[in-house]
């Protein structure tokens, strides 16, 4: 039926690996793109027995449920894919935008199918269990330190204002004991180096990486709150 990809090459169908839970989503976003070929190779005789049709053909109801689960899988395909980045992805970004998962983007509306409502429901209570979203102690996880001096996610515009104060008053508290230890400065003699073309090439995926995160997080984050501006000039 002359379906193509961005590459200008025939689109195909792609399986689904147990090990790698984003094929699912490819799978299922392809199989929707193809349903109408899919279905029309399903209904010829001269290419599938009928007793093999039967078995493999979905009904309409199952390819709605298929195309009203995708909207809800892209973001989680999103996050995965970028925080299971081989180059190191930033640390600062991991719980905003788990915050921005479940609070934002797997928000239950009043028109989602039964379905999809109960899916965005057990989504939202994992996110909270796994990464104990609501447990005021994670304010002093090292991600949540990381996001407060991470000039882009420093706001922590998903928060509530008691994880956020909890958040601002740990890295107060860290930056008081630490000045207190730090050494006199020392010496420095200026050295000429050669950054290897492959460390350069790190810092562009690095780069990317961490672009694709600032987007998903809607590129907000940068504009300072009365909290976040105290706790720098307290740096």
């Amino acid at each position: 039926m002359g379906i193509k990809g961005d590459d200008d090459k025939p689109l195909k169908l792609l399986q689904h690996v147990k090990t790698r839970w984003n094929s699912v989503y490819v799978m299922m976003e392809r199989l929707v793109k193809l349903r109408w070929p899919v279905v029309a190779v399903l209904s010829d005789r001269s290419f599938v027995k009928l007793a093999d049709a039967k078995t493999l053909d979905m009904c309409d109801e199952h390819w709605q449920l298929m195309e009203k689960l995708l909207p809800v899988l892209q973001p989680l395909q999103t996050v995965t894919s970028l925080l299971s980045a081989e180059v190191a992805p930033s640390s600062s970004t991991v719980y905003p935008m788990m915050m921005n998962l479940r609070n934002d983007l797997l928000t239950i509306n009043t028109t989602d199918m039964p379905a999809i409502h109960d899916f965005k429901g057990d989504l939202q209570k994992a996110l909270a269990e796994q990464f104990k979203l609501d447990d005021l102690a994670m304010a002093t996880h090292l991600f949540g330190v990381a996001s407060i001096l991470d000039p882009a996610t420093r706001a922590l515009e998903h928060f509530d204002m008691n994880f956020k104060t909890a958040a601002y008053n740990n890295v107060r508290d860290v930056i008081a004991s630490s000045s207190q230890q730090i050494a006199p400065p020392t010496t420095l003699v200026a050295t000429e180096t050669t950054v290897p073309m492959t460390s350069l090439a790190e810092k562009k995926i690095k780069l990317s990486n961490r672009s694709a995160m600032l987007a998903f997080l809607g590129g907000s984050g940068s504009a300072a709150t009365p909290e976040v501006s105290s706790l720098t000039g307290a740096c």
